[in-house]
């Protein structure tokens, strides 16, 4: 990811035993290593299809990171009440010449 940019953020779900569908509350987290900046997603801003999970940050909400390795994690309750959690994803946050916002 560069900072002020809106990347879509794509994450697929391979426990085929998951049924997406019976999701009633999905949350991601993403937390920078650098400094321990917490953003959290939630619906309606995370769309959900058969086997992914995924979202768009704004240009404002990637300023927000330092530079360095992003962690990124899958909050879930089922209709059926069971929370669960996806293990932790990593991704970076990159640098870019110009920050103002467009």
């Amino acid at each position: 990811m560069y900072k002020s940019t809106t990347p879509t953020i794509v994450l697929r779900v391979r426990n085929e035993d998951l049924d997406l569908n019976k999701i009633a509350i999905c949350h991601v987290t993403l937390k920078s290593e650098s400094d321990g900046f917490e953003l959290l997603i939630e619906h309606p801003d995370i769309n959900v299809d058969e086997r992914t999970i995924s979202f768009t940050l704004t240009q404002e909400q990637t300023l927000y990171f330092h530079l360095g390795q992003i962690k990124v994690q899958v909050k879930v309750k089922l209709d059926n009440g069971v929370v669960i959690a996806s293990r932790i994803a990593t991704t970076s946050m990159r640098e870019i010449l110009e920050e103002e916002i467009l």
